[in-house]
């Protein structure tokens, strides 16, 4: 297939793109889906959860935040100016008089906090500390319970462990996230991971206490609401708002409730089973125990797992999630491999050439040799050209290794030569021959070391 016309300097892209399915992962915790008509419907029903006194409150509060500010600094600037007129005592106690009555007149009583305030979370911050506190909490009543229900006895040193940390005034039942405005993503990705862990530890609470889902409070639920933070930082009175959550103590929940019920807006969970937390670990495989040496080494009775009330957690399989992976593939696949095999023969054929082309070579020698030998020439095999290779490499070889010992024993001889000369007193008379000059003699020397590389270099050709 000939390559098709292009312009000068320009290509045309072979590639083309295609999505690949692949399985996901069972850990990972997706985001649910709404309807964008229920997402409007929510942000319409919010003013009822957030009166305008959350948001006149914000705005009195930055108001009088802004008024310290500039009070701080202009009580900055005045004790700059008393610092420069230090010497002048009457004009120092003026100003400090006006300066107090003026801080005096300013300063007010902040803002009242609104009651409806306590039944919110703001800030993405405080969502994630206020799940992780609500995660820590259960997490550790399941552990009280299961040590209950195996029948272990509190030890001293659990005695001695400092409790938890405080649970939150009421938990949370919904967190509203304007994800579509949150830039980069990453930042609330461990949202649904959060609210699917506590669902999770919830639900295995209520198995253990044989108690049913929402004793210990509702399921946490995700609401994604889209690019609609600044409606949302709006009724807060706040710059900016991204995620929040509304606890289950709300008096106004049941409207966010009635808008997305359960058969609406599930609940994310795992969708693996997860081990129930414990305190105590206990190994029951016969292993040494802790001891003197004599009961150490004497022979002791397998042990045996104590009777547990603890039940085994339900098994909950992961469904099959496929997810799309945008890639790349050849316009034309058939073509491609075509023009592959195509090549893969190309190159067998001349490698095929090449070999019968050094077969007819090695035929034509050995032809020759034997007729200037005046003998007849036998039919050769393979195994006798491979042979016949292997003696010629051979040959080459020892030929090489000779050349190169015989260059190292010239050399080794030289510089043992050289040693030697070097070794005799410089003033040496010898009789009858005069003292020879320092600068002749180094001459000299120079002359028989270039000669000695000469020889050394055409020996080893």
């Amino acid at each position: 297939m000939p390559p098709a016309a292009t312009l000068p300097g320009k290509t045309i892209r072979q590639q083309k793109d295609v999505v690949k399915p692949l399985l996901m992962s069972p850990l990972t915790v997706g985001w649910p889906n709404i309807p964008n008509h229920l997402q409007v419907g929510v942000m319409a029903a919010l003013p009822q959860l957030v009166p305008s006194a959350v948001a006149d409150y914000h705005t009195d509060r930055a108001r009088s935040s802004r008024a310290g500010k500039r009070a701080r600094r202009e009580q900055k600037r005045v004790d700059e100016a008393e610092a420069v007129v230090a010497e002048e005592a009457a004009v120092l106690d003026a100003r400090r008089k006006r300066k107090e009555a003026k801080k005096g007149g300013k300063k007010a009583a902040g803002p009242p906090v609104p009651d409806v305030l306590s039944h919110f979370v703001i800030g993405l911050n405080e969502t994630i500390k206020s799940l992780e506190h609500s995660i820590d909490d259960l997490r550790f009543r399941i552990a009280v319970l299961s040590d209950v229900l195996q029948h272990n006895a509190p030890t001293e040193e659990a005695e001695a462990t400092p409790a938890p940390r405080s649970a939150p005034p009421s938990p949370l039942a919904m967190v509203l996230v304007f994800n579509g405005s949150v830039s980069p993503q990453a930042l609330i990705d461990p949202l649904p991971l959060y609210a699917a862990t506590f669902n999770t530890l919830l639900r295995q609470h209520a198995e253990l206490a044989k108690a049913y889902i929402g004793a210990e409070g509702p399921e946490i639920r995700i609401v994604p609401l889209g690019s609609r933070e600044a409606e949302g930082s709006a009724l807060f009175g706040l710059r900016r708002v991204s995620v929040f959550a509304v606890r289950a103590s709300h008096p106004e929940l049941g409207v966010l409730e009635r808008l997305l019920p359960p058969s609406v807006l599930q609940a994310p969970r795992h969708a693996i089973t997860l081990p129930y937390p414990t305190t105590a670990l206990k190994i029951y495989g016969g292993k040494l125990e802790v001891g003197d040496a004599e009961a150490a080494q004497a022979p002791k009775p397998k042990p045996k797992a104590p009777p547990s009330d603890v039940p085994t957690p339900a098994i909950y399989y992961a469904p099959v999630h496929l997810k799309g992976v945008l890639t790349e593939a050849p316009l034309d696949a058939n073509a491609r491999k075509q023009r592959r095999l195509t090549e893969v023969r190309r190159k067998r054929v001349e490698s095929k050439e090449k070999r019968r082309e050094a077969n007819a070579k090695l035929e034509q020698k050995l032809r020759a040799d034997f007729r200037a030998e005046g003998r007849t020439h036998p039919k050769i095999g393979r195994k006798e050209r491979i042979a016949i290779k292997a003696g010629e490499r051979a040959a080459k070889f020892a030929a090489k290794q000779e050349a190169r010992d015989k260059a190292a024993a010239e050399k080794e001889a030289g510089e043992k030569g050289a040693t030697e000369q070097r070794s005799k007193p410089q003033k040496e008379k010898r009789a009858g021959e005069p003292l020879v000059p320092k600068a002749k003699r180094a001459k000299a020397e120079a002359k028989a070391k270039a000669v000695w590389k000469v020889k050394t270099a055409a020996a080893a050709q």
